[in-house]
């Protein structure tokens, strides 16, 4: 789906304002008759840490990621994943240790399929927080683990914009083809009904190991 013009879908900023101490900017919108005048703030994720560890062990890839997920140098994206997986080769396991407040939809929908794809047996293990872009990348794995004070966040995709009425509407219908894409994410586990998973998803629900079990979005609880 290409993005709009006229804005930017994010998913998972809204998590990050919540749970971090973040500086912003205040960007104004174009003087123009045809557009809503206001003060908006941008978050550029690519300032928050972001690591990428690896080590092997016989057949076995063991990964940390920590960070936002965005197609940048210094993020968790599809080309710096795969690059270092290319590094190794003659694997059966990649065991991806995860820790990220998300960043953007479509390239954690991106890691999600990138790590489907792959012919190795994937697990995610969620460290302490997965949310939002984050939870979508981790419907990739065959297996997802969560230790027991962690938390699974799900919730709907927005954005920030400007425009007249006719961008406006369009940012709209952008915003209602990705919460299917969403769906379609989650719904490759989730045990429940899409009816549910709207309900779960429009009230931005933290899950526990044991809640995200019981809709099969996770598979084992990790005893601290």
């Amino acid at each position: 789906m290409k993005r709009s013009n006229s804005s930017e879908i994010v998913y998972g900023f809204l998590a990050l304002r919540k749970a971090m101490k973040i500086s912003t900017k205040k960007e104004v919108a174009p003087k123009s008759s045809n557009v809503i005048k206001f003060a908006k703030k941008s978050l550029d994720l690519s300032k928050f840490k972001n690591s990428i560890q690896s080590e092997t062990r016989p057949g076995k890839l063991y990964f940390t990621l920590e960070g936002a997920i965005l197609d940048q140098e210094n993020c968790i994206c599809v080309r710096n994943l795969k690059k270092e997986i290319e590094k190794h080769q003659a694997l059966t396991e990649i065991e991806i240790t995860l820790t990220t407040y998300g960043g953007d939809l479509f390239e954690g929908i991106a890691l999600k399929n990138y790590l489907k794809k792959r012919p190795e047996s994937i697990t995610i293990l969620v460290k302490d927080i997965v949310a939002s872009a984050g939870s979508v990348m981790a419907m990739g794995a065959d297996t997802i683990k969560m230790y027991s004070d962690s938390e699974l966040m799900i919730h709907n995709p927005w954005t920030f914009t400007s425009g007249n009425a006719v961008q406006l509407r369009k940012v709209a219908g952008d915003l209602e083809k990705a919460q299917v894409s969403i769906e379609e994410a989650y719904l490759t586990r989730f045990s429940a009904t899409r009816n549910k998973l709207k309900t779960l998803l429009d009230e931005e629900t933290w899950l526990s190991p044991s809640q995200a079990i019981q809709y099969n979005l996770a598979d084992q609880e990790i005893k601290i």
